[in-house]
């Protein structure tokens, strides 16, 4: 089976892909970004740059992701709030190390199964040309580790499976696979494995993982994966992954800054005598009310008795309100004396 150009452009990367070598970096650019206002009720636009990619969120560690892209647009707001962004970034594509074609086993499929040691992303998956035929390739999620041959097991989800598939070089797949999975990949061309001693030690984003002997009693161009099994000692069918990790910035706040209806008041004669009346009047939202007294209106006729600090409460109709004072000084009336001679 002839090289793609992808595996071509590989073969000139192999060093970068041996086992034991060091793995593609991932690094993510800590974003830039900016404070922003809006009045009461309003939804903020909050943007970031410098990053390939952002995650949103509502506290500075831990929390809730609320969004990604470089725009995230909240809801209306009340009082002032504090976002986080955090750029995001994807490693360059690797190749898991495998030990090298020592032979090839024609008849059942055998494979490989270990544990993830970190999140990642399987992007391409084939069979060495070390062996020839269409590709058949499966790769499944176990829920532990398999049992000893002849138990068998069918406790796994398949991930992917492609039968008898004409694809030269690389099969792009797009599989996420998390921290402490137990995957299996079985696979073969045609009805051939390309062997290789097991257990092998290999690594994935620089992490130890060990690759342990899977197989199954059929062949994988036939027959879907089932009734999985593990020896400790036999070798392993090489099926090559290709992998990207994902990292991420340190977050940066964002500020909201919170503008509250301007509501006001005013007193038509803020200073009195006793028994005289004044208005006050209300400004900036739709309903109000004033205390003491807990009177309604835009205007309202207060008669106090001494001086008195009236507070109205403003809201719009809606989730926003706001308050205002105005002061009332009542003067005593004057006392008169008279005589006479």
């Amino acid at each position: 089976m002839k090289r793609s150009l992808l595996n071509s452009c590989l073969a000139v990367l192999a060093p970068v892909f041996m086992a034991g070598s060091l793995s593609a970096q991932c690094s993510a650019v800590t974003p830039t970004t900016t404070n922003v206002s809006v009045s009461c009720g309003g939804v903020a636009t909050l943007t970031a740059s410098g990053s390939a990619g952002y995650q949103w969120w509502d506290q500075s560690s831990g929390g809730n992701m609320v969004g990604t892209g470089s725009s995230y647009s909240t809801g209306p707001l009340t009082a002032d709030t504090n976002l986080y962004v955090e750029g995001t970034a994807t490693s360059p594509t690797t190749l898991m190390g495998l030990p090298t074609y020592n032979a090839t086993f024609t008849g059942n499929v055998r494979g490989y199964w270990f544990t993830a040691p970190v999140d990642f992303t399987i992007t391409g998956l084939d069979i060495p040309t070390n062996v020839s035929g269409t590709q058949n390739i499966a790769v499944v999620k176990l829920t532990a580790a398999p049992p000893l041959y002849s138990s068998t097991t069918n406790a796994f989800t398949t991930l992917f499976l492609t039968q008898n598939d004409p694809t030269v070089g690389t099969i792009p797949v797009n599989i996420p696979i998390a921290a402490g999975d137990i995957i299996g990949i079985l696979g073969q061309a045609g009805s051939n494995n390309a062997y290789a001693p097991a257990n092998y030690n290999t690594t994935i984003d620089g992490q130890p993982v060990t690759l342990a002997r899977l197989g199954m009693q059929y062949p994988l161009n036939t027959t879907a994966p089932q009734e999985l099994w593990t020896e400790t000692t036999g070798s392993i069918s090489l099926v090559e992954m290709y992998y990207t990790t994902s990292c991420t910035s340190p977050r940066v706040q964002v500020g909201v800054t919170v503008t509250p209806i301007p509501v006001g008041a005013s007193a038509v004669n803020p200073a009195l005598c006793a028994g005289d009346s004044t208005v006050l009047n209300a400004t900036g939202a739709t309903n109000y009310t004033w205390m003491p007294g807990n009177l309604t209106g835009a205007s309202i006729t207060v008669t106090p008795s001494a001086t008195t600090t009236y507070t109205v409460t403003g809201d719009d109709g809606g989730m926003c309100s706001n308050t205002a004072t105005v002061t009332v000084t009542v003067n005593p009336l004057p006392t008169i004396s008279a005589s006479a001679s």
